[in-house]
């Protein structure tokens, strides 16, 4: 099941947001039980991170990473911008 649903995104539409924008989406494994989520294991994927036609096989832990990470860019970008570090 895809999360973004990109096959429904024009990328005409979404080319003001970036190249890859309507590119990047989360395939959910079907094969991933509800022992696999209690236990997060760190060996059975929960599903695909897909961006800019890239897919990567991910664990739950890996998926907090990447959230983690997006969300600790987009802070460091607003501290930037709000100190005036950023070049005019």
């Amino acid at each position: 099941m895809s999360v973004n649903m990109r096959y429904g995104i024009d990328p005409k539409r979404t080319e003001k947001f970036g190249k890859v924008f309507h590119t990047i989406d989360f395939e959910s494994n079907p094969n991933f039980r509800g022992s696999d989520y209690i236990d997060k294991s760190k060996k059975v994927p929960c599903g695909e991170f897909l961006i800019d036609g890239k897919r990567t096989k991910v664990t739950i832990h890996e998926l907090e990473r990447i959230m983690e990470t997006a969300q600790a860019s987009l802070e460091n970008l607003r501290k930037a911008y709000k100190l005036g570090s950023m070049p005019v």
